[in-house]
């Protein structure tokens, strides 16, 4: 029999859980409720809409629904609507594959103008870079493969990142006692603590990882911290011993299989948009254009690049390398800005 006591805290939180429900709570909000009173991370039910179950997107749902989200399936756009009585999914899964055809675009602009302030997400089995002018029309940021079971278990992991923390980071990748975290005051110091985290990485890929290494550094600090864009690159070096009045952040790890590397800077000025033209091979102007040309360049070294940007707060990108996975060149697409 329980207590009078806990019956009376149950009916509390069964309230609390009910008010909740009617009014927008700030997820960070939540995540502190969630540690101190015991509150479920599901009071604000994340609702996930597939549309289209062809190809790799049954699979996806049975791995989504084992991680706990309320999934909700449509065959079509049209049907889409009806399926969630009106209201808007946090998230829309759509699949695409083959070649990019009107088809698409007009799969698209019905889904955008249904849920218009959902997050739109791609699942593919095709070479996703070919989709990328079509997600610049579009401003999706995320493009992600399905096929495999590892591939599922990455794309789940990502989208409760994004979902339920509103955050990327790389302890959805690593255990938090493999996590080590560091406050970079210069370019100089930022080169120092790289050269021993490509260490660990052998070969190839560990001149890979320092070469996309520095290049997201000097982003974070001559782009985003000192605001240098306007200068010739070979002029940022004597600008490299600068402390600016905000540092940034790198974090990395380690496990058997890989390595992850976390840059944030804290001011927030990049834009999903740009990302995406930049990582646009199909553009007009690609050819003589040279800035934005690094994220390209990281893209193809890198065995996963992702980007999580909040405006006017902060941006973070994330490098991981595999030490033995053989490397493809389909890699997804994982922008998110919020």
């Amino acid at each position: 029999m329980k207590a009078r006591g806990s019956d009376f805290f149950d009916s509390i939180r069964r309230i609390v859980n009910y008010l909740l429900r009617l009014i927008y709570i700030n997820r960070m909000t939540l995540r502190v409720l969630h540690k101190k009173v015991g509150f479920s991370e599901s009071i604000i039910e994340r609702v996930i809409l597939l549309v289209g179950m062809q190809g790799c997107m049954s699979a996806l749902m049975d791995s989504l629904k084992g991680n706990g989200f309320n999934v909700v399936c449509a065959g079509s756009p049209d049907e889409a609507g009806g399926i969630i009585d009106g209201k808007s999914p946090d998230l829309v899964i759509s699949e695409l594959n083959g070649v990019p055809s009107g088809d698409n675009l007009t799969s698209f602009e019905k889904l955008q103008k249904k849920f218009p302030y959902a997050e739109q997400v791609i699942i593919t089995g095709s070479n996703v870079d070919q989709f990328i002018p079509l997600m610049r029309r579009y401003n999706i940021g995320n493009v992600l493969l399905a096929g495999s079971e590892k591939e599922r278990e990455e794309t789940g992991s990502y989208l409760r990142s994004i979902l339920i923390d509103d955050m990327c980071g790389l302890g959805y990748h690593f255990s938090e006692e493999k996590l080590k975290v560091m406050s970079i005051q210069s370019y100089a110091q930022a080169k120092e603590a790289c050269n021993s985290i490509t260490g660990v990485c052998p070969g190839k890929k560990g001149i890979f990882l320092d070469i996309a290494l520095d290049e997201l550094i000097s982003n974070a600090f001559f782009h985003a911290t000192l605001r240098l864009s306007g200068l010739p690159r070979e002029c940022w070096l004597k600008y490299s011993e600068v402390k600016p009045d905000c540092p940034i952040r790198l974090t990395w790890a380690y496990d058997e299989e890989k390595v992850g590397v976390s840059v944030i800077d804290f001011q927030g000025n990049l834009r999903k948009a740009d990302v995406l033209k930049w990582l646009d091979t199909f553009r007009e102007g690609f050819a003589v254009e040279e800035h934005g040309r690094g994220f390209l360049l990281v893209r193809r070294l890198i065995d996963r690049m992702i980007i999580d940007i909040k405006p006017g707060k902060r941006t973070e990108c994330i490098a991981i390398q595999y030490f033995s996975r053989q490397s493809s060149d389909n890699k997804p697409l994982m922008i998110h800005e919020s």
